[in-house]
């Protein structure tokens, strides 16, 4: 699995979110790079948890899905004459 990377626009809204969060919810007043240090770790350590969570449900919806296309294909057959 490649590393989980945000782009820069979405590490920048993050880290100003985490920023405001610290600062409301727990009086925490972090500079840019700490918060960024914070992310950083959290992603590399949350970040395959909730890849592997997205795969799952990726590929739950598939399944049912491919189910949809089976049930599809089974209309469609033909009546065979039997004897």
């Amino acid at each position: 699995m490649p590393a989980i990377e945000l782009s820069l626009d979405d590490k920048n809204t993050i880290v100003r979110e985490l920023q405001r969060f610290l600062e409301s919810e727990h009086g925490l007043d972090l500079g840019k790079f700490d918060v960024e240090f914070i992310l950083d770790h959290v992603t590399t350590l949350a970040g395959p948890f909730w890849y592997n969570r997205g795969l799952a449900d990726a590929h739950a919806v598939f399944r049912t899905k491919l189910d949809d296309v089976g049930d599809v294909l089974y209309s469609m057959e033909m009546p065979t004459i039997t004897h």
